[in-house]
């Protein structure tokens, strides 16, 4: 079995995830898998960062450790910075498939800055961005042709490309 960094193993057994197979209090990473509902393996993982591990696990196990989630995220590498995931506002679908891709790359990269910033996991294959500078209030985009292929006057202090 690999070794378990000193703080995993202090908070296992302050959150109960020990073996009870031993009178000492033995940190169980089974334990903590089956609640959590992921294989032994994606534990061990996560632990020994020999794999990424997807936010939405980090965050679940965060919860299973009573350990808040931006801690358990410098833990295992990733740039984290509120507990809560950005969640997509419903008013996107007021939006153009174009604009909604533009957004897209928006928040990758702005993640990916994150990313070179310290966290090591891939920013694309997480379903939400944790930056909390992406907000609907702070992200404007301009679609300079419109659905119905109208030009459209370029935002204010912009000159029209052309």
């Amino acid at each position: 079995m690999t070794s378990t960094p000193d703080r995993w193993d202090a908070a296992l057994v302050r959150a109960g995830f020990v073996d009870p197979r031993y009178k000492d209090d033995r940190p169980s990473r089974s334990r903590l898998a089956e609640k959590v509902g992921v294989h032994t393996t994606t534990i061990s993982h996560m632990i020994t960062g020999k794999r990424s591990t997807d936010p939405a696990t980090v965050a679940a196990v965060a919860d299973a450790l009573g350990v808040d989630v931006v801690e358990v995220s410098r833990w295992v590498n990733q740039a984290r910075s509120q507990a809560k995931p950005y969640k997509v506002p419903a008013q996107v679908d007021l939006l153009t498939q174009r604009q909604q891709d533009a957004l897209t790359e928006l928040i990758l990269a702005m993640a990916a800055g994150r990313r070179e910033d310290g966290g090591e996991h891939d920013v694309r294959s997480a379903s939400t961005s944790t930056d909390p500078r992406v907000t609907r209030s702070n992200v404007v985009i301009s679609d300079p042709e419109g659905e119905d292929g109208q030009q459209r006057p370029p935002p204010r202090g912009q000159a029209r490309k052309g």
